[in-house]
């Protein structure tokens, strides 16, 4: 949410209008509405959608997002891994270096 003042925006969804207080981007809304729109058509192929068809679009919808958080929680994990690793191989290297002879880069006159 942005700091902005609140606003009020109409908005289609499933063939409803529906009437929305925020403070984010009318563009913003009005996106995310679309994906809600498009999921409820996707999932109910044109069927008369209810509030009860809404809230099952709400589930996939928060399903699909508990999955990618889920999948970015593993990268980032595997990611840590391999820093660790890589940090361990570094040290690793550089412990093996002679301790008179300066290290690449490093100005030999300091």
């Amino acid at each position: 949410m942005s700091s902005e003042s609140k606003r009020t925006l109409t908005l289609q969804v499933a063939g409803r209008s529906y009437r929305v207080a925020t403070t984010a981007s009318e563009e913003e809304v009005r996106r995310l509405a679309s994906v809600v729109d498009v999921r409820t058509q996707e999932l109910f192929r044109g069927r008369p959608v209810s509030g009860d068809a809404l809230v099952l679009t709400a589930i996939s919808l928060a399903h699909d997002a508990e999955r990618e958080r889920l999948g970015a929680d593993a990268f980032r994990a595997q990611l840590r891994a391999q820093m660790a690793r890589l940090l361990e191989e570094i040290d690793t290297a550089l412990a093996q270096l002679p301790s008179g002879r300066p290290r690449s880069g490093a100005d030999p006159e300091r």
